[in-house]
């Protein structure tokens, strides 16, 4: 067995923390004759992958890990197994084989004023694993200034648009809450509601439960939302539910027997509608009124926009209802009735669905981080508005 990887934070120090680090080599393959692929010239030859488990020892000093960390405080000065070999041999190895090695150095010198060995600038990955441990071990003070100067190296790089939306932006979600950064939580949560097309992956990311909030299958649409505080889930269904009413009232009102245009005009809007809601999986209603929730407030909803397109650039003669006094002309030795100021009413209650489905679209300001306290570090009056009715 290899020697472990040692760093002494504190050489006098009487913890020892053991982790591990998951390591993949490639062990050259014999020579084969049988075999038709090409040998892969990136590792000079054919190879064959394997991982190695490493032993990664941190030797730290157990007063500065209590004042840092509560969790830390109750571990090596409370009553549990490892305080008690402390206080008897004066020393303690306690395995921590979950963490991540490089981030767990990164916050233990932080905690024990290591100043030029703090990176001044890290990656968006170890930024995570640091948040892992920031939230695991309450060592929110600790990291603070740090984590701050980090994220702002890296806001940047926070996706803001529909089209990156993608797996960061759960762990910027994560990133957000817990180093209390209250515009990218607001930003990303957005994108969020906005653009996910189901519940949020989380992971295995400590996010809790009340920001991503728990799957709503099938959202029920006599259902609407009362809390002040309503998670991702709960926004993003809430609005999927508003926007399918009004596309469902709309149908029922094409389907209806009443005349709103010309026969023709109001055939081919049926038709654009019946279609529009085929392709987004919009069913007629229910008996127990519940609707698939599986859609994206971004991209789900785009064949209604196709339908208005359709509507308002129509190349066809179709004869709407007038909205002024009509004329006779001759064209062709045949008569046409034109109608000045001819109003097609499918357009205008096509125009106004997308006004409406714009406006719940545009009413998704994000998530704030203040409803969203964290226990281990605000203060305890600092809770959730209580939900109204």
């Amino acid at each position: 067995m290899t020697q472990p990887e040692v760093h002494e934070l504190d050489p006098e120090g009487e913890v020892v923390f053991k982790l591990f680090r998951t390591v993949e080599t490639f062990d050259e393959l014999p020579p084969s004759t049988t075999s038709a692929a090409p040998p892969n010239h990136e590792y000079g030859g054919d190879l064959d992958p394997s991982y190695v488990t490493e032993e990664v020892h941190f030797k730290v000093s157990a007063k500065h890990m209590a004042l840092a960390s509560r969790v830390f405080k109750v571990l090596l000065q409370g009553h549990m197994d490892e305080a008690r070999r402390l206080r008897t041999h004066g020393s303690v190895t306690c395995p921590l084989p979950d963490d991540n090695p490089d981030a767990f150095l990164i916050v233990l010198n932080i905690i024990h004023l290591r100043k030029y060995r703090i990176p001044e600038v890290i990656s968006f990955e170890d930024l995570v694993h640091v948040g892992v441990l920031v939230d695991k071990y309450e060592l929110h003070e600790a990291v603070e200034d740090c984590a701050r100067a980090w994220i702002s190296r890296l806001q940047d790089q926070a996706p803001r648009r529909p089209e990156q939306f993608g797996p960061n932006v759960v762990k910027w979600i994560f990133v957000s809450w817990v180093f209390r950064s209250k515009i990218i939580f607001q930003v990303v949560t957005k994108l969020a509601i906005r653009s996910s097309q189901k519940q949020l992956d989380t992971q295995e990311l400590p996010v809790p439960r009340e920001v991503i909030g728990e799957l709503f299958h099938p959202v029920q649409l006599n259902i609407r939302l009362t809390s002040n505080t309503a998670t991702i889930e709960e926004c993003r269904c809430d609005a999927i539910k508003r926007a399918i009413e009004l596309i469902d009232d709309l149908r029922e009102n094409f389907l209806d027997n009443i005349k709103k245009c010309g026969y023709h005009c109001d055939a081919y809007a049926l038709g654009l509608m019946i279609r529009a809601c085929q392709s987004m999986d919009i069913s007629d209603k229910q008996e127990d009124e519940s609707i698939d929730n599986e859609k994206s407030l971004s991209n789900s909803f785009k064949p209604i926009f196709d339908l208005e397109s359709h509507l308002m650039n129509r190349d066809h003669k179709f004869e709407c209802k007038p909205a002024g006094p009509k004329t006779d002309r001759k064209k062709h030795g045949s008569s046409t009735t034109q109608y000045e100021g001819s109003s097609c009413e499918n357009r205008r209650k096509t125009s106004n669905l997308v006004i409406s489905l714009n406006a719940i679209i545009g009413d998704i300001t994000g998530l704030a981080l203040d409803d969203f306290p964290n226990t281990a570090i605000d203060p305890p009056n600092n809770t959730k508005k209580p939900r109204t009715s």
